[in-house]
């Protein structure tokens, strides 16, 4: 059995992080639902490596923006690679948060429907607020075992 996690830890340790600790509470609560479930439910180890891919490229994106001499137009570029990862990085912590919620209510035996994925998408623009919850609802199921 998995020992209970303190939101209220985890969530400063994102805040505090700049959202950086996030990546890592999703692999937490995708680890959790795996334990659950006693299965794997979630691949942890492709969706690290794509973490880790991420923060490669931002560091490379960061590399090409403020450290080479390059003209305007390979900056204006840089831009929009680093708007794209943005995107991106929004886009997976939205449907993370939708497919661990969806995945909880399925293990609470209780429906998911569209509004339910629009808070959990409100939520988790609001700063990661659906971590939280995530986090409370796993913890309730662990408890429960």
């Amino acid at each position: 059995m998995s020992k209970l996690r303190s939101p209220w830890l985890l969530y400063p340790l994102f805040f505090f992080t700049g959202g950086h600790f996030g990546w890592i509470w999703i692999l937490l609560l995708m680890s959790d639902i795996n334990m659950i479930e006693m299965r794997r439910v979630f691949p942890i180890r492709m969706v690290a490596l794509g973490v880790a891919t991420y923060y490669v490229l931002l560091i490379a994106l960061f590399i090409l923006f403020f450290l080479s001499g390059a003209s305007l137009s390979t900056h204006a570029m840089s831009i929009y690679g680093f708007f794209a990862v943005a995107i991106g990085h929004s886009m997976f912590w939205i449907i993370s948060a939708i497919v661990i919620d969806r995945h909880i209510y399925r293990l609470r035996s209780s429906t998911y429907g569209f509004l339910d994925g629009v808070v959990t998408v409100l939520f988790t623009l609001l700063w990661g607020v659906s971590f939280i919850r995530a986090q409370v609802r796993i913890n309730k199921l662990i408890a429960r075992e």
